[in-house]
């Protein structure tokens, strides 16, 4: 592990040495409630109660529990007790100011929260169960479709996103666009329109792809429409146009809720803060917005740090508090994310200090690879779990899932238990766009792998459907004649359908799967992506795979991919390796839901926000990972629905630098930043966020 010429090329010091110095957060012991709320105040009560329940607010927290008329914006920097400060609130408004419970709308982004929040309010001191039951609390779909419903809305509601996905393939059939598109990349498109309020009619095409992407959307909504169903987006924009529309429905509720708390403001998108806004009116609501600008990660779902960066202009009045006592991390944590974030312009600032006080500092390594980097990350794993600490307290993060990769291969080979949060389709190797290549691998080796065949078929101009029709003639015909019958048959029988170009490719193919098997897998993976099936030119040329996924980031998990086979030999070992990897997945995945069960957490930093472990790993810390590639090009991608006053490129890699913010923060005591020499074969620096931030 070195530390890179190019940090003094570039005027900084080495890392590591920054890392022996670096400036740490201040340590602050602040006065709480006990000093701050003299027994003789009329609210001395609630705040002796809070003490004897174990809450002891500072003197931002308690201004913002007391502030609540007009608007207030309260900045939480990470870790600074902003649950704590919301039920806190909601608490003094019922037991100190005696709102009526049902004039509270806690607004917040999970069920998980809201469920928390809910618990926690009915445990605080003088809180009836009615009045818990009577706070209208939830997340903002749940929220919204309580109203609708209670407005007379009886559309049901499509909760299957299994099922949404074979309704997207069935229009797309009918309309002569069969397997033009991936569901879930129709999904996200119509999800990431709707949330700016953007409906299908709306739409003025440019190419030939977003003309079909708009023949799919318009056919979704009709089917919808028909059959008297709306999705999880259509609650938003049902709710949205009611408000917008119906004066006397908007006015009923603006009379109804008097107060209203929206938790993690930073990520609202444009659809969800218009209906908070319809809710509150245009006056000086009592409307509290909670969050931390420099936690905005959803761009991706249309999030922007603009609403909380211009509240005070939409309220002139409005109070703002900043929370900027960080509970959770040591000052050496605190102190390396406040210099990664500070170069943000846009956020509201704030310098987060500690309170707690710590010898131990970050770790910075600069590995030679990805392999090398995993190889080390599981190291330091044993060695804490060796000096007693849990596995369920450390946690590997990332930016994106190829990322893992590595890391997961070496935690697998080190019979180390983990659990890789997010999607089941997240786990690398079960990839869309990586299983086709495995899958001809596997075809390789058996003809007859029915699985592989139909997993690979788009890869063949073949139509999955038509492979499993004739896959499913064969098995009535009951009979096979030589172990390449199966591959063979279905070849001979659909080639007809395809053109003459293509029948002659599908028999060079067909050389091509069978020769694999005999190539170290290295060079097999090669042969898919460069040769005669060509797999790298064939997701180049299909902008409808990747319409709403950035091609940096697949060609990130292809050359993740090739990486991967390096170990091995033969194709045989390397895919027995790739298989004993998905099963411990799987294995793994269904202890997810087991709160004590002592394995490493890996995720995306994404998917960590909102906790904490002790230990975090963060991986890949690189430029073209983090910040990533595609943050570099944001203004060319088609699925960024841009504002032309907001320069796209600079809002990207704003976002990518709260990303690697976040990540660190994670973590209560031990960081460790990890940031390999190459990465995907090619040469990286260490990220700029972290050269920026390390200036001395």
């Amino acid at each position: 592990m070195k530390c890179e010429a190019e940090t003094k090329k570039r005027g900084f010091s080495p890392l590591s040495d920054w890392f022996k110095v670096q400036p740490r957060a201040i340590v602050d012991s602040p006065k709480t409630t006990e000093q701050l709320v003299a027994n003789h105040e009329h609210d001395a009560f609630y705040f002796r109660a809070l003490e004897r329940s174990g809450i002891y607010l500072n003197v931002n927290q308690l201004k913002a529990v007391r502030t609540t008329k007009g608007p207030v914006q309260i900045n939480a920097g990470a870790g600074s007790g902003k649950t704590t400060v919301i039920i806190s609130r909601t608490g003094y408004l019922l037991s100190v100011e005696k709102v009526e419970p049902s004039s509270i709308l806690l607004v917040t982004f999970t069920k998980k929260a809201s469920d928390e929040m809910k618990e926690r309010i009915g445990n605080l001191p003088g809180i009836t169960e009615q009045m818990k039951a009577s706070v209208c609390s939830g997340t903002f779909h749940s929220i919204f479709l309580r109203m609708l419903r209670e407005n007379g809305c009886a559309l049901e509601v499509l909760s299957s996103e299994k099922f949404r996905h074979v309704i997207i393939k069935r229009k797309m059939r009918e309309i002569g666009l069969q397997d033009a598109f991936e569901p879930e990349t129709v999904l996200a498109m119509i999800s990431n329109y709707k949330n700016n309020m953007i409906e299908a009619e709306d739409l003025k095409p440019k190419s030939q792809i977003e003309e079909e992407f708009k023949r799919v959307f318009l056919a979704y909504e009709e089917w919808k429409w028909k059959e008297q169903k709306m999705d999880f987006d259509d609650i938003l924009l049902h709710c949205y146009r009611m408000l917008r529309d119906k004066a006397e429905i908007r006015k009923h509720y603006q009379e109804r809720f008097k107060y209203i708390i929206c938790d993690e403001a930073q990520d609202t998108c444009p659809i969800q803060f218009q209906i908070i806004k319809l809710i509150a009116g245009e006056s000086s609501p009592n409307l509290c917005l909670t969050g931390d600008v420099d936690q905005c990660l959803y761009g991706f779902r249309s999030a922007e740090p603009e609403f909380m960066l211009s509240f005070p202009e939409m309220y002139p009045d409005t109070q703002g508090i900043t929370l900027d006592i960080n509970y959770r991390s040591t000052d050496s944590v605190v102190g390396i994310g406040n210099d990664v974030i500070r170069n943000n312009k846009k956020r509201l600032k704030k310098t987060l200090k500690s309170v707690h006080s710590s010898d131990e500092v970050p770790s910075f390594v600069r590995p030679r690879d990805e392999e090398e980097e995993a190889d080390f990350i599981v190291k330091e794993i044993k060695k804490n779990f060796k000096k007693g600490k849990k596995l369920k307290n450390m946690a590997i993060l990332f930016r994106t899932h190829s990322s893992s990769r590595a890391v997961v291969d070496e935690l697998v080979r080190q019979d180390l238990p983990f659990v890789l949060h997010g999607h089941k389709n997240n786990s690398f190797y079960v990839n869309s766009f990586v299983k086709p290549m495995l899958d001809l691998l596997r075809l390789s080796l058996n003809p007859n792998n029915e699985d592989a065949l139909i997993g690979a078929s788009p890869l063949l101009y073949l139509r999955k459907d038509a492979v499993m029709a004739e896959l499913a003639a064969i098995k009535r015909a009951s009979f096979l004649v030589g172990n390449e019958y199966k591959m063979t048959t279905v070849f001979e029988k659909l080639k007809h359908q395809l053109k003459p170009f293509h029948q002659r490719q599908l028999v060079a193919h067909k050389a091509t799967i069978m020769a694999l098997k005999m190539m170290e897998p290295v060079k097999a993976i090669e042969i898919i992506r460069g040769g005669s099936i060509n797999y790298d030119k064939y997701l180049e040329m299909d902008d409808r795979r990747t319409l709403s996924l950035h091609k940096e980031m697949v060609k990130e998990m292809i050359d993740s991919l090739q990486n991967s086979a390096k170990r091995f030999s033969s194709v045989k070992d390397y895919i027995q390796f790739v298989d004993r990897v998905i099963e411990k997945n799987q294995q793994m995945d269904e202890m997810k839901s087991n709160p004590n069960v002592d394995a490493v957490h890996l995720m995306t930093i994404h998917a960590s926000k909102g906790l904490e472990f002790e230990t975090v790993y963060a991986i890949g810390v690189v430029e073209d990972v983090l910040p990533h590639s595609s943050a570099k090009k944001a203004d060319e991608q088609n699925d960024r629905i841009r504002n032309e006053n907001i320069d796209a490129v600079e809002m990207a890699m704003e976002e990518e630098q709260r990303i690697l913010y976040v990540g660190l923060t994670r973590a209560r005591q031990s960081l460790y930043i990890s940031s390999p020499e190459i990465y995907n074969q090619k040469e990286r620096e260490i990220s700029r966020f972290l050269l920026d931030a390390f200036r001395i």
